[in-house]
């Protein structure tokens, strides 16, 4: 369950990027040129991978992101899921070499 300070947050991001949402055909993009061709689920994934990276639980991003299932999240940022997994190990390895 999300909790009301993080829908609150949500919220409050939402409505900030909406009011820089124009709409250039059928294209819906964020921000004036040279911005023209980012669009609102480029940057909301973005997002979402740049919260994996600095290492926000993939059930936190998952709850942000509105998916219904932690699974979905999981398919859609496996990348960058594994590539954590692969740090964590080489610091462990680093750590258990070094004693």
């Amino acid at each position: 369950m999300i909790t009301t300070g993080q829908i609150s947050l949500s919220h409050t991001l939402m409505v900030r990027l909406s009011s820089l949402t124009t709409f250039h055909g059928s294209t819906k993009t964020i921000l004036p040129r040279p911005f023209k061709d980012i669009r609102f689920h480029d940057l909301r994934h973005t997002a979402a991978s740049l919260m994996l990276m600095e290492g926000e639980e993939l059930k936190t991003v998952s709850q942000i992101l509105g998916h219904s299932t932690i699974a979905i999240t999981a398919d859609i940022y496996i990348h960058i899921v594994e590539a954590q997994k692969r740090t964590a190990l080489n610091r462990l390895e680093k750590y258990m070499t070094s004693n």
